[in-house]
């Protein structure tokens, strides 16, 4: 019974970020504020969302060290905000008129591919982990950016996502990569 909790908590932590957004105030001088907060809960997201995919088949040391890159990788998507503005001022890269390119989530699905692909033709069982690893980092962070802006993949659009289906999108994450 507890350990069926787990698959809760990306959920709700989700939650739990999304509602300290709301209780900070627009004031600019709390940009770097909420920033913090957002990249936290997509640090958190990714890690659990990993976690709860792996912790019945891994060792723990094999589980510390991935959900740590899981866990980065989630919240280094946010890093092409930087590189789209070519400035590291947070105004810059939250003011940007267009998504930056690791917020397409057709690259997400081509990385997934690939690295599935070269783990299947090398036999290599660790670079299918990779892949999915990867996969779960970069889509949890798209998912939890969904519910504002859609699902972004270039040449198909945007597909909307409402703020419900974004938590059972982040509820079932794990359970896809298991």
């Amino acid at each position: 019974m507890i350990s069926n909790f787990w698959y809760l908590t990306p959920p709700l932590i989700c939650v739990f970020g999304d509602f300290s957004l709301h209780l900070e105030t627009t004031n600019k001088n709390r940009l770097l504020l909420r920033a913090l907060i957002d990249s936290g809960t997509h640090f958190s997201v990714g890690a659990l969302a990993w976690f709860v995919a792996i912790k019945d088949d891994a060792s723990v040391k094999q589980m510390i060290s991935e959900v740590f890159l899981a866990a980065i990788l989630s919240s280094l998507v946010d890093l092409d905000h930087f590189i789209a503005a070519g400035s590291f001022d947070i105004q810059d890269a939250v003011s940007l008129t267009k998504r930056p390119f690791l917020h397409n989530s057709s690259v997400t699905f081509v990385i997934l591919i690939v690295l599935l692909a070269c783990g299947f033709i090398l036999q290599k069982t660790l670079v299918s982990r990779l892949g999915l690893l990867v996969f779960s980092s970069m889509f949890t962070h798209q998912i939890r950016d969904s519910w504002r802006r859609g699902l972004w993949f270039s040449g198909l659009g945007v597909i909307p996502v409402n703020y419900y289906m974004y938590l059972f999108l982040t509820f079932l994450m794990p359970i896809l990569c298991k």
